[in-house]
């Protein structure tokens, strides 16, 4: 392998598995024999990042006024030293391989810290986030937000609200119950069906 990269998955055996997602095996032929030609992504430092899904919540500035950033991107990459990133689109994000590890073709510039689009301002907290950023105004918003993202559940709510929880092997025991406001993160509950009074989300099937 080149100097600086290693396996993207590394070589345990309980590993290989991700290997037959992401790897691309063509085929190569003529009449006396084949030859089978793997393309296995590697990874190195400067080329490992976090990939972030962005999720943007109203902030309330009155009884019945909100305020919500509009966001450029909705998926942002940081790289694992926190000196670059990289902004997805929706389509930009399809081409991406998602299992355990996500694998992304490189085929756009990685932003230093200097160069800031919206959504890395607000990741980085930079202090002119609020000449990157536009916000909207929202008068009397009323959705609730109840959103499931892998191990956790992602909750907005205006007014306390009470949530019941009914998790898989537990059917003998009464439901779980617990009061919620704002905005936070519900854990230990990736696999219950919520609900409250209104609103009723089932877990993503894996």
């Amino acid at each position: 392998m080149p100097e600086g990269y290693e396996l993207t998955a590394g070589t345990r055996t309980e590993d290989i598995h991700q290997y037959y997602k992401l790897s691309k095996v063509p085929i190569v032929a003529n009449f006396h024999c084949f030859k089978l030609i793997i393309h296995t992504p590697l990874k190195s430092a400067d080329h490992s990042f976090t990939l972030y899904k962005i999720i943007i919540l109203p902030e309330r500035i009155s009884p019945d006024k909100f305020v919500q950033y509009a966001i450029d991107y909705p998926y942002l990459a940081v790289q694992v030293s926190q000196h670059g990133h990289i902004p997805f689109t929706e389509k930009g994000y399809s081409k991406c391989v998602t299992s355990s590890i996500t694998v992304c073709p490189l085929d756009s510039a990685i932003f230093n810290t200097q160069r800031l689009t919206c959504a890395a301002s607000l990741f980085f907290q930079s202090p002119n986030r609020q000449q990157l950023c536009k916000r909207n105004l929202l008068f009397n918003y009323q959705q609730s937000t109840l959103i499931q993202h892998r191990n956790v559940w992602i909750y907005h709510f205006l007014t306390p609200r009470q949530l019941t929880l009914r998790c898989p092997g537990n059917e003998a025991s009464p439901p779980r119950t617990q009061v919620l406001v704002n905005a936070g993160l519900l854990f230990n509950a990736s696999a219950c069906h919520v609900s409250t009074e209104d609103l009723h989300v089932y877990p993503t099937l894996r």
